[in-house]
Order: C-alpha cells, then structure tokens, then sequence
C-alpha cells in the first residue's frame, strides 16, 4: 500500500469530488482551502499526484464557497456579507482549469442532473422562482426540463455505525483487540480493496483532546496502516474520509491530506 500527502498553505475547510461519473474528473479533488482572512481553491489530480492549480479564483471572496462539483464543473455561492447570508449570485468553475466559465446574478442553487441546472430567484413577491439554464455554458432554458437522479460518483462515504447501533460492540471490540484502544463516539467503516478500513475516536489520558485512529486491516487480519491523530479542525471535512475502489482520502491535520493508495500494481 502506497501512501501520500500534501500539504496546503491554508487550512482545508472543504473537499469536493464531481457528483458525476466522469473520466476527466474521476481522480480530481477540488479543495477549499480557508482561515478567517483569506480564501483560495485548488485542483488536485490523484491519477498524477498533483496540484494543477491553486489560488484565488476571479470573481470570488472571502464570502464566496463551494457548493458542489458536478459533471467537470465546480459551483459556488457569492454571498454579499455576514448581515447578508443569502447568496447574491452563482460561479462556475472549470475543475480542470480553474478559470471561470460563466456567472449567473441575483440566484441560488437548486438542483442539476449534470446536464441541466435548476437556480432559484426571489420574484416580486418575495416568493422564489425557479429558473432552468444548460449547465454546461450557463445559457437559459425556456421550458421545464425533466430531471434524474443519474448519479454515479466514483467515490463514496464511509458507513457510519453510531454507539447505539446493533453492529457497534462487535466493531469496538475488534478495534480493541487490534490496538488495545477502547473506541467511542461514532465509528466509520468501509471495504476497500481487500481491507477494512476503520476511523473513530478514542479515549487517551495522554492527550488533551480526544484523539482519533485511522486503522486499516487486510484479509488475514494484519495491520497494515495505523495512525493516530489529536490535531483539531474546524473543517467541515474533519472526521470523515471517502473513498473509491482502490484509494482513500482523509485529513490527517487542518492543513494536510493523506492519500492512501490500495492498488495492487
């Protein structure tokens, strides 16, 4: 199993991967990166382990974020400021690139079947008003598009089994019996490759907060990968990983990203 990091000038307060089955984005992460005076985005490509690119993108401040990745492009809210929480206005961004690709004013995000995009904007009365453009150039739609539910990501969460859930004692046990840590709080799992690859919580007199393990087991029940961490973070990553069939991604601090690579060859 191979592993890598990468470390960012900024904390990573979001991670985003194209909602849509995609070969040109399918190993491209698109991360937010943010502290309380300044914000930046960059592209991450896992199929060649690099950035290509980074920074500030045009038309974008600090009250600007990511909403999605959808179908090769990122989406983000422009908000006016903090007395001013709703969105002023939708961004499209080329993941690959960067570069922006169109601009819409004055409306939200709904919904997008990675063809067709659905923004809202407040009429007359107040009451919002659907509108339908081509997500592709950001063009107007005259009618009502039939949307779907065709989404086939390449990656996927963890399955999160809770304190009270009927499969936590077997999970916590095994996770003592491996490492002598008494987990608590919820435990992440999943299947990847021929591993299990497990994320919680544990209880340690020796650090000030509660520290947290990444633990990766293979077939024959040997450790493969064991980590531990007591960094906090204030991302909305923090404490979750995803994965895909052969690669794992997790924050190991605010500002570094850990790559773990199952692929046999």
């Amino acid at each position: 199993m191979k592993t890598t990091s990468f470390t960012f000038p900024l904390p990573v307060w979001r991670v985003e991967t194209d909602v849509f089955e995609n070969l040109d984005t399918s190993s491209l992460l698109i991360l937010e990166l943010r502290n309380r005076e300044k914000v930046e985005w960059c592209g991450l490509d896992l199929a060649t382990q690099q950035t290509i690119w980074q920074g500030i993108l045009a038309d974008t401040n600090w009250w600007t974020g990511s909403i999605g990745c959808y179908n090769g492009l990122l989406l983000l809210h422009q908000y006016q400021n903090q007395e001013q929480p709703a969105p002023k206005g939708l961004l499209a961004v080329n993941a690959r690139t960067g570069k922006t690709v169109w601009q819409l004013d004055g409306c939200s995000f709904s919904k997008t079947d990675g063809q067709c995009l659905q923004t809202l904007r407040r009429g007359a009365t107040g009451e919002p008003q659907q509108e339908w453009w081509n997500l592709a150039d950001g063009e107007k739609r005259l009618e009502e598009p039939t949307f779907f539910d065709a989404q086939t990501a390449a990656w996927s969460l963890p399955v999160a089994y809770s304190e009270n859930n009927s499969h936590y004692s077997f999970l916590s046990h095994f996770i003592e019996q491996q490492t002598g840590q008494k987990a608590v709080k919820t435990i992440n799992y999943a299947e990847i490759s021929d591993c299990v690859v497990l994320f919680y919580y544990f209880y340690d007199s020796n650090f000030d907060i509660l520290p947290r393990s990444l633990l990766v087991i293979d077939s024959t029940k040997k450790v493969v990968w064991h980590e531990i961490s007591s960094s906090s973070s204030d991302s909305t990553f923090s404490g979750q990983f995803f994965y895909n069939q052969n690669q794992m991604v997790s924050l190991r601090s605010e500002q570094e990203l850990l790559v773990l690579n199952f692929s046999k060859s």
